[in-house]
């Protein structure tokens, strides 16, 4: 499935659960649940007054990771806060063709470096060395006197639940 095409089932979902938006179009926004034109202008902005607000549709509480270049990993509970989140916050979205390359995927199937979670095990049988990697979930190295390991993004995540979402991962150092 695309993007735009979870894009737009998500919105169907949300659309099914606000009463208030039955009999609306969604080309306007909804004063209830905050979503309308996301499809045609991606730049939903949402005001101050939307944030206060309590929400009438609950989130869920899974985490979802999103790659927009070769660079940058980001967690979000799903792709609306995600692209209203980056749109505010990182770089607008004038052009939903700027969205090609962003890939949506389970915090179980994507790895990361990060330097929690080490083990006393984990620094023995690194040792002396710099990196024993195989490619996988485990692997070690050493950086700046800092030890690293190759987890899963549901590992470092844990239990965690997000606010809003960030980076939880770059390829800069």
């Amino acid at each position: 499935m695309s993007i735009m095409e979870a894009l737009q089932e998500q919105l169907e979902q949300e659309k099914e659960n606000c009463k208030d938006c039955e009999d609306q179009e969604h080309s306007e926004m909804c004063n209830s649940c905050g979503i309308g034109g996301i499809i045609s202008n991606i730049e939903m902005e949402i005001s101050e007054t939307d944030k206060e607000r309590e929400p009438k549709v609950k989130k869920k509480p899974e985490l979802l990771i999103f790659r927009v270049d070769e660079y940058s990993w980001y967690v979000a509970h799903d792709l609306m806060e995600f692209l209203n989140w980056y749109h505010k916050n990182i770089d607008s979205i004038d052009d939903p063709d700027e969205l090609t390359e962003l890939e949506m995927f389970d915090p179980e199937d994507g790895t990361m470096w990060n330097d929690r979670n080490i083990t006393q095990e984990d620094v023995d049988r690194l040792g002396d060395c710099d990196d024993i990697t195989g490619g996988g979930v485990g692997d070690l190295m050493r950086r700046d006197g800092e030890i690293y390991k190759r987890q899963t993004f549901a590992d470092v995540l844990g239990e965690e639940d997000i606010k809003e979402p960030y980076e939880i991962a770059s390829t800069e150092w």
